[in-house]
């Protein structure tokens, strides 16, 4: 049988309570919500290449099994990530 949920006013009380407690124990007063997480806005960014290396990008995307759009996002999310964490440390 499951126990009734306490009211907990504040997060430092929800904090302590489930440090102490089992949500198994109040799988009864649980519900099913629904949660919306916004997508974020997507942009287009033209560029042109050479049709060489569209060609190699596209064999090479192929091998991993992924569309060569997606490995170019990939490799440019990767990169921008490495230079936003070396501006940070200068």
């Amino acid at each position: 049988m499951s126990k009734k949920m306490p009211k907990l006013k504040t997060e430092e009380e929800e904090i302590n309570f489930w440090d102490k407690h089992s949500f198994a124990d109040f799988v009864g007063e649980s519900k099913e919500v629904k949660a919306k997480f916004p997508k974020p806005k997507k942009q287009p960014v033209p560029i042109l290449l050479d049709e060489g290396r569209v060609m190699a990008l596209k064999q090479l995307a192929s091998s991993k099994g992924i569309g060569y759009g997606t490995l170019v996002k990939i490799w440019i999310v990767e990169r921008l990530n490495k230079e936003i964490a070396l501006l940070k440390h200068t």
